[in-house]
């Protein structure tokens, strides 16, 4: 099956999103601020533990991963014409939240690898006998190499979400399968999407953050368009 171009995609993306901004932009404030709110709480846990300091990082992945999945609905129903309420952004909580709950602590488990080494350094260098600096370039390697198993680990788990939305009869475990299963010849080509997002993202930073209400949507359908490209929709 021949799969569309990226640049194909952002400009179906573009047309379905016209006219549309103004559904989404309140969805997009009520993202920010339930993940500013999260972090925030976050912020007020004292850390007293490597331990304590992943947990709370395992249960933030975890909420982010449930109002993304909501802000995906939301975006699926607005650019097929159909109505989104606060109810869809909250999908999750009532349909089957164990799978989301599943994937994003995988998904959370490849984020923290690349931190293993530097957190581990210090311990490291009291049982190794290297010096500091040799030590240090050690650690950045690991980084490096960890890194790139996240990348690569995300790549493959890119499409989790979308399963999940659309094949609610799928379990957890068969939903990351499906996405690995899919995403084996598509690797470069979602490498290429994620740098197109990244210059979203850039553009956002620029406008200090107010680009989102037009760049979130942007990104966000980009991916979906990407997920109905990938299963020939």
């Amino acid at each position: 099956m021949e799969h569309k171009s990226i640049s194909i995609l952002k400009g179906i993306t573009r047309e379905q999103l016209l006219g549309n901004y103004s559904k989404l932009s309140s969805f997009v404030v009520l993202y920010i601020l339930v993940r500013f709110t999260l972090m925030t709480l976050i912020q007020q846990i004292k850390i007293y533990s490597i331990v304590i300091e992943l947990l709370t990082g395992l249960i933030f992945s975890v909420f982010i991963g449930i109002f993304t999945v909501g802000f995906i609905r939301v975006c699926i129903l607005v650019i097929h014409g159909k109505s989104a309420t606060v109810k869809d952004f909250f999908y999750v909580i009532s349909h089957d939240p164990d799978k989301v709950v599943i994937i994003a602590a995988i998904g959370w488990f490849f984020s923290e690898l690349p931190y293993i080494p530097l957190i581990m350094g210090e311990r490291m260098g009291d049982y190794s006998g290297m010096t500091k600096g040799t030590l240090t370039l050690v650690c950045y390697l690991l980084f490096a190499v960890f890194f790139i198993i996240y990348f690569i680990a995300y790549i493959m788990l890119s499409q989790c979400y979308y399963l999940y939305l659309d094949r609610p009869e799928y379990g957890a475990l068969q939903i990351v399968n499906t996405s690995i299963t899919m995403m084996q010849k598509h690797k470069l080509r979602y490498f290429y999407l994620v740098f197109n997002i990244i210059g979203m993202l850039v553009l956002a930073v620029l406008t200090l953050g107010i680009g989102m209400i037009w760049i979130m949507p942007q990104m966000h359908v980009l991916m979906i368009n990407f997920y109905q490209d990938l299963i020939g929709g």
